[in-house]
């Protein structure tokens, strides 16, 4: 159980944060389309595939810099696996990576709400 959590779940929190950069590219490029599990869901980036990418783009800075919390908390972790310092990483990284992605949804969101029914960006 140790080597579970000394190794494991750093890692896994790590590849997790890989995976978020990548979709918050993928998603702010288009290629992710609009769907109902991964990106920056809110009712204003759902609304048309324009106000998707509109607002992926503009919460796109943010969501790289969550994914890089986490990710990097979770290399830190397994640098240094002391269980204090394990947990200090872990736990610090998912706040800031946290706090991150709950200011790129916001960003997002207001940027997607600015979007024209035409999918024009609204002055």
């Amino acid at each position: 159980m140790e080597t579970f959590l000394t190794y494991v779940v750093p890692a896994l929190v790590a590849v997790a944060g890989t995976v978020s950069i990548v979709i918050a590219h993928r998603a702010a490029t288009g290629v992710l389309g609009r769907n109902d599990f991964v990106g920056l869901r809110t009712q204003a980036t759902l609304a048309s595939d324009e106000a998707w990418v509109a607002g992926h783009r503009a919460g796109y800075s943010l969501a790289v810099l969550s994914g890089l919390a986490l990710a990097l908390s979770g290399v830190a972790a397994l640098v240094w696996p002391a269980t204090v310092t394990w947990a200090i990483f872990l736990c610090g990284g998912a706040v800031v990576s946290m706090v991150l992605l709950i200011a790129a949804n916001s960003r997002a969101a207001k940027a997607a709400r600015a979007v024209t029914p035409d999918g024009r960006t609204a002055p």
